[in-house]
């Protein structure tokens, strides 16, 4: 019985630590997809977080967020995620959620009014 439950104790003590470990940085996962999915180099563009839907339990540490991507005359939204589920190895990818457009032209900025 003693056996027993120590091994219960150590299982949920490794369960608990084992989900605890950071995913990757998911910004440079949807860098290297946008570049090649938007011609453009990874140097080159503007990555802006838009949502976070991160979890954590006892089960695993999922990492999962929505990136706007804009470069090279064009802008794309992607969703990224990481996944480490406990005693095994962290699974990520990002996949594009829209159609590449054209970015907005910048806006003029307006003129200034005349000194009277």
């Amino acid at each position: 019985m003693k056996v027993l439950r120590a091994a219960l104790v150590s299982s949920v003590f490794c369960v608990s630590c084992g989900a605890a470990s950071p995913p990757k940085d998911l910004r440079s996962i949807v860098a290297n997809k946008a570049a090649f999915e938007l011609s453009c180099s990874a140097d080159q563009l503007k990555i802006t977080e838009l949502s976070d839907a991160s979890q954590e339990n006892m089960g695993a540490v999922s990492d999962a967020k929505n990136f706007g991507v804009e470069g090279c005359g064009k802008r794309a939204s992607y969703n990224a995620w990481c996944v480490k589920p406990v005693m095994m190895d962290e699974s990520c990818g990002a996949a594009q959620t829209s159609v590449p457009v054209a970015s907005p032209a910048p806006s003029a900025a307006p003129a200034a009014a005349p000194a009277p």
